[in-house]
């Protein structure tokens, strides 16, 4: 088991022992578990974390995030955090729907809408994995 704590813009959203978890990196797709050695990552702009525990697996949409393994703990800070279990399904797919309209006119800025989609994307993810569909 190690330390997991997700740190978000608002405070503390995340801590527990986990078994282990898995973050989208820069680099890619990252499973840390203990014994991982030391290190510092830059996480993708939106992705989904999974942590196993044995209260069983937490899904959390996570956006703009850095890792920190040291000494055994694991620390995720972040712009935004937000439990799967916690996402408004709603609010999440009508920003999904006004960003797609958004990239089909051209005229507006293509580059917020992309992200827009991805944040709306990430989060129905989370939210869809925790509740338990594949």
């Amino acid at each position: 088991m190690m330390k997991l704590t997700v740190l978000d813009s608002t405070g503390l959203v995340y801590d527990q022992e986990v078994d282990r978890f898995m973050v989208q990196s820069q680099k890619g797709p990252l499973e840390v578990a203990p014994g991982y050695a030391d290190c510092y990552e830059a996480l993708s702009e939106d992705g989904v974390m999974k942590a196993a525990s044995s209260f069983g697996p937490a899904y959390f949409a996570i956006h703009h995030g850095l890792l920190e393994v040291k000494r055994g703990r694991a620390r995720i800070v972040c712009l935004y955090a937000e439990d799967g279990r916690n996402i408004d399904v709603a609010r999440a797919t009508a920003s999904k729907q006004r960003a797609e309209s958004r990239l089909a006119d051209p005229s507006l800025d293509l580059i917020r809408a992309k992200a827009a989609l991805s944040r709306a994307l990430v989060r129905l993810e989370a939210s869809r994995l925790s509740l338990g569909s594949k």
